[in-house]
């Protein structure tokens, strides 16, 4: 199989009332997907609903190869009998390797900045993942008050869960970048940076700035990663 990934194609027709269910279970973030992490060549799932065919969707995986793939053949029987009872009709479209540049991927955090800003939690393009400026927000509201180092721990666990909708993780992570209202935080702040990240050993800057958005946020953190 070529080297530079494979994209695997399947169309289903989803039985009335199941289509909530299948769409977690197929969906980016679903049963499949927590599946298929477990391996380091998983690239992402997508999962497109027919706008002229009831009740019909497309889901597309992607692989840097189909060896990795077919390390989960053992595993597939259990989902698969769950997933037969919501489909009249499964069919596999084929396998496809990419032309030209890499897909473009949007992760979303539901941050309610993204859409006022125009922007995405993360990007991926190929094996690039740029995760945005993470802000201390919870339930759309600033979180921790006051202590820094605990924003960054936020700040980091909703990167963490950019990176792995991205199919990555922590370790995949090539540089960071922390920003500071008060450049006093600092250490507190690179203690947490630290827990995360001190057998990765990203490239990192630290730098203060004058003010955030919110003046609650003491700290936002930025960071990109390398699937190799």
């Amino acid at each position: 199989m070529p080297s530079e990934g494979l994209t695997i194609v399947w169309r289903f027709a989803v039985k009335a009332g199941k289509e909530e269910e299948f769409e977690r279970i197929y969906g980016p973030n679903g049963d499949w997907a927590v599946l298929f992490r477990k391996a380091a060549g998983y690239g992402g799932t997508e999962l497109h609903k027919s706008r002229e065919i009831a009740r019909t969707y497309v889901v597309i995986d992607r692989w840097k190869s189909h060896e990795v793939k077919d390390r989960f053949n053992d595993e597939y029987h259990t989902l698969d009998v769950r997933c037969e009872a919501l489909t009249e009709k499964e069919e596999h479209m084929g396998d496809f390797s990419p032309i030209g540049a890499p897909a473009r991927q949007l992760i979303s955090s539901g941050s309610p900045f993204e859409g006022k800003i125009g922007m995405s939690r993360a990007v991926r393009v190929g094996s690039l993942i740029a995760v945005s400026g993470t802000a201390p927000i919870k339930g759309g509201k600033a979180a921790c008050i006051g202590d820094a180092a605990a924003q960054a721990r936020v700040c980091l666990e909703i990167i963490r869960k950019a990176l792995a909708d991205a199919g990555a993780s922590l370790e995949n992570v090539v540089r960071t970048r922390t920003l500071l209202k008060r450049i006093e935080d600092w250490e507190a702040v690179a203690k947490v940076h630290g827990e995360y990240f001190r057998e990765i050993r990203p490239a990192n800057t630290v730098m203060q700035v004058s003010r955030f958005i919110d003046p609650d946020w003491l700290v936002e953190i930025e960071a990109d990663a390398v699937l190799s």
